[in-house]
């Protein structure tokens, strides 16, 4: 199996838990810095947000509400 299949697969496995498992993990401390972070980008009104590493896309996601 070609090694980009294989990575494929193995985010794909992940992806269902990674946002639960994230909270837990954190003890909801990722809401409360996503949170944050989305304010501030917000009342700087860029016209082009670049998420990188964007992970299960929360930021991205907030960011385009």
């Amino acid at each position: 199996m070609p090694e980009a299949e294989q990575v494929n697969r193995l985010f794909s496995g992940i992806a269902p838990c990674y946002d639960q498992a994230n909270q837990v993990l954190s003890l909801g401390i990722d809401r409360y810095w996503r949170r944050t972070l989305v304010s501030k980008v917000v009342d700087r009104r860029p016209r082009r947000v670049v998420d990188l590493a964007t992970g299960s896309g929360d930021v991205a996601l907030a960011l385009s509400r």
